[in-house]
């Protein structure tokens, strides 16, 4: 079989859309746009430079993934190059596959102005980079009475979320495997049915002008740091071109701002429970994004749940999806709850060879709001309740159970924190190993250890104390209320920066209601235990 998709590929990656060499009026060098467009308040060259999109093609996951694309299935790399650097595609320079061709600009312009700016709808293909450019030199915006010194034209094309498809699915062209379906998802949301695109989130606009100049209309001007969820590249990327690091350190953080948007926790649980017996809570994630939670390539990036239940002395019951710092990974236990998507090859064997991948062999990632699910988008391994409109949940009730000892100090601490991480240690490890073409793989690798090895995100977390009570006769009713209260079903997001209050007179928190943005975690863990111990003293001093 890989010998056949190999002797295809060299020959049969021939997908619609402008054609290498068919450009009379070559793609712009950036440089000539940052004359104008850079150098102001959020100007979009600034912005831009910073942002994975102008650093497609140099990030050294991505060069490590593409020696072990070509390895795998000989000419694969052609449609790899064509959406990580559409200007050394189009004017030839991506044959060979390997990018050994490819100059300076390409490498360190990836997906740049002039190109986004100078296509049209063509036939309408979406995905692999199937793009069609005008060939004269204009660049298309927003306005019609732009005036500047090259070309201009509205088109509502540039702003459109099919424009971002272009890229963002991805199939095999061999054997029509859905590799990645950011768009997909998106368009079968609430979001596309309500006309929320991705620039909305991922482009947002500002008032203010477009160019220098004096004299210049107040626009929309969009950011062009155009934030996902990568925190970690920009780092590693401006300690390589430091010439570029405000750039990039702006665009971490700007990730870091996206993924603090991007879902809600809220720990859901009755505000008392019996020493002696089993604690049991679940944990909801609700996501908030425009497309599934985690999106886009699924190799090594991956969301999980910790989940902690700590006595009033801070003395831990239960830590699940717990992070080891030395081992740099993620430690797997009975209780964990993941959010990814797995790939097979062959024979149920979970593998990163992408080209070769022929089955989802898990995909439990959270859908988004009003989702519909097509061929290629159905969860795997997970369901996601069907609601009454025939879409699926969006969220996930993650359950977990704890023995609460006998003499146990409570109340109790329960915290739940999710994780996101770009690259796993797994597949940093595999494309060092199983590269046997160039030094990329270990490139990677060396970077990996040097710059924290993606050591994981905080996406939002909430935390809740729960009292403890003396178990009830098996005859006995339902429990007394907690300070004159009536019995509360959920815990007490918490706000971060904000103190944490004790659960008293009945503590509910709304369905929905949680923390999005993560504060301190050790501040308010910190908080929280002394909440508890101050709680076990007053009844230590009343006699109960």
């Amino acid at each position: 079989m890989v010998a056949l998709l190999a002797v295809v590929a060299l020959f049969q990656i021939d997908l619609p859309g402008t054609q290498p060499g068919e450009l009379r009026n070559r793609i712009g060098d950036p440089s000539s746009c940052n004359r104008c467009h850079r150098g102001f308040d959020g100007s979009a060259g600034d912005t831009w430079a910073g942002s994975m999109m102008a650093n497609a093609a140099r990030d050294p996951i991505f060069r490590a993934a593409l020696a072990i694309a070509n390895q795998d299935v000989p000419g694969s790399g052609d449609l790899c190059l064509r959406c990580h650097t559409p200007r050394g595609w189009l004017e030839g320079r991506a044959d060979p596959p390997d990018g050994s061709r490819l100059n300076a600009t390409d490498w360190s312009s990836g997906v740049d102005c002039d190109f986004c700016h100078r296509l049209v709808r063509g036939d309408g293909h979406i995905g692999n980079s199937q793009f069609t450019l005008t060939d004269e030199p204009i660049s298309f915006g927003r306005y019609a009475d732009s005036r500047a010194q090259h070309g201009t034209a509205a088109s509502d094309f540039v702003t459109s979320s099919e424009l971002c498809g272009l890229c963002h699915d991805v199939t095999n062209p061999l054997t029509d495997f859905p590799i990645e379906r950011t768009y997909t998802e998106w368009r079968n949301s609430a979001f596309w049915a309500e006309g929320e695109g991705c620039i909305d989130c991922h482009m947002p606009g500002v008032p203010g002008t477009i160019a220098v100049g004096d004299g210049l209309p107040q626009r929309t001007l969009h950011a062009h740091d155009l934030a996902g969820g990568n925190a970690w590249m920009p780092t590693v990327l401006a300690s390589l071109y430091p010439e570029e690091a405000d750039a990039l350190l702006y665009a971490a953080e700007k990730a870091r701002e996206m993924l603090q948007s991007a879902a809600t926790v809220t720990i859901q649980t009755e505000n008392s429970t019996p020493w002696g017996g089993v604690f049991e809570f679940s944990v909801r994630v609700e996501n908030e994004s425009g497309h599934k939670l985690p999106t886009g390539y699924p190799e090594g990036r991956r969301c999980w749940l910790e989940v902690q239940v700590l006595d009033a002395d801070g003395q831990p019951l239960l830590h699940s999806g717990v992070w080891d710092e030395a081992e740099a990974d993620r430690l797997d236990d009975p209780q964990l709850r993941t959010y990814e998507a797995r790939l097979n090859q062959g024979g149920n064997q979970e593998s990163f060879h992408f080209m070769l991948s022929d089955k989802r062999l898990l995909d439990d990632r959270i859908p988004p709001r009003g989702f519909r699910p097509v061929p290629g988008t159905e969860p795997v391994g997970r369901e996601y309740p069907t609601l009454p409109d025939g879409t699926l949940a969006h969220w996930d009730e993650a359950p977990y159970a704890v023995m609460v000892p006998e003499g146990t100090q409570g109340p109790l601490i329960v915290r739940a924190v999710l994780r996101y991480q770009t690259t796993s240690k797994t597949y940093v490890e595999f494309l060092r190993d199983e590269n046997r073409t160039d030094d990329t793989g270990q490139v990677l690798y060396d970077l990996w250890l040097e710059h924290g090895q993606s050591a994981p995100e905080t996406i939002a977390e909430s935390m809740t104390l729960v009292q403890l009570r003396a178990p009830l006769p098996p005859d006995a009713g339902p429990p007394p209320p907690i300070d004159g209260g009536p019995p509360a079903d959920m815990g007490v997001p918490a706000t971060p920066g904000a103190a944490v209050p004790q659960p008293a007179e009945g503590c509910r928190a709304a369905p929905g209601q949680g923390s999005r943005a993560p504060g301190s975690g050790g501040w308010l863990l910190a908080g929280l235990i002394g909440l508890a111990v101050g709680a076990r003293r007053r009844r230590t001093a009343g006699g109960h």
